[in-house]
């Protein structure tokens, strides 16, 4: 079993050495790494240099656009489980050889998903504990494209990403276009299986305070309610979401964290503004 990891990246260096130094370190050599370079410069030659050697590596380049660049990945791989780890993310040593054992003899699952933890260990938020498999009402917590391992066939059956949705010049959608994917692959019938024994690291950024990433929250879930939109998630599953985040912001007020509660007023009017199709 082979696994093509397709790592979309723009303007980090320090990550993406981390990333290769722990890929390095994987016990399961049959894989290739495919790096979509959306840089302006050659930032990246150097540090991809000492890796072409030690495992498959192809580097190739495409204008901004986090779907765009994953999509260039998709129609370059050659393996039969895709994944598509984030460019400041890392694998422990021994994830893709649990991956693949995972993988064989349950030939009628067709993806799994892991969970992401911080550099403390930390479960991130939303993430369940509860293994099980993937509804499109539980898609949100129980997956990430950071911990998605896909069957290749799948994509010719479901499509790729949509580049309305993710982070790209003049995408006013800017998140969810992986929980789209997996809505698309659920909705299409098969089967796909969460199991948070399966750790990514990737760092948190709340940990650095909710100031940093207020202004991120509202492109978030912009992108959140239109995917709700999109698929037709029913009106008590829009409520539900849109009355935590609402009812998180009122809590955080009367406890004096105004900058937590910014952070989740500017997410309730990108859900809302999402779902409504501002």
């Amino acid at each position: 079993m082979k696994f093509s990891l397709i790592l979309a990246t723009y303007e980090r260096v320090t990550e993406v050495k981390n990333f290769l130094r722990y890929l390095n370190c994987q016990d399961y050599r049959s894989f290739e790494l495919i790096v979509i370079d959306q840089n302006l410069d050659d930032r990246l030659i150097s540090i991809l240099e000492p890796y072409q050697k030690r495992f498959p590596l192809i580097h190739l380049y495409s204008e901004i656009g986090q779907s765009i660049a994953r999509n260039i990945g998709i129609l370059h791989s050659s393996g039969d489980i895709l994944a598509f780890p984030d460019d400041d993310c890392w694998y422990p040593e021994n994830l893709l050889g649990r991956v693949a054992n995972w993988f064989d003899g349950r030939s009628e699952i067709s993806g799994l998903s892991g969970c992401i933890k911080d550099e403390e260990g930390n479960l991130y938020p939303g993430f369940s504990t509860k293994s099980g498999f993937i509804r499109k009402h539980t898609v949100w917590g129980h997956s990430s494209a950071t911990a998605i391992f896909l069957r290749s066939e799948l994509i010719h059956e479901v499509g790729r990403f949509d580049e309305a949705l993710g982070v790209a010049p003049g995408n006013i959608w800017v998140s969810s276009e992986d929980i789209d994917l997996i809505i698309r692959v659920v909705e299409k019938g098969y089967n796909l299986f969460y199991d948070p024994s399966f750790t990514i690291f990737h760092p948190n950024p709340i940990k650095d305070g909710y100031d940093r990433i207020s202004l991120r929250a509202y492109g978030y879930g912009l992108g959140m309610g239109y995917v709700w939109r999109k698929h037709h998630f029913p009106l008590w599953y829009v409520a539900y979401r849109l009355s935590r985040s609402f009812g998180g912001s009122i809590i955080s007020i009367a406890l004096a964290n105004f900058s937590k509660a910014r952070y989740q007023w500017l997410s309730f009017m990108g859900k809302w503004d999402g779902w409504c199709g501002k």
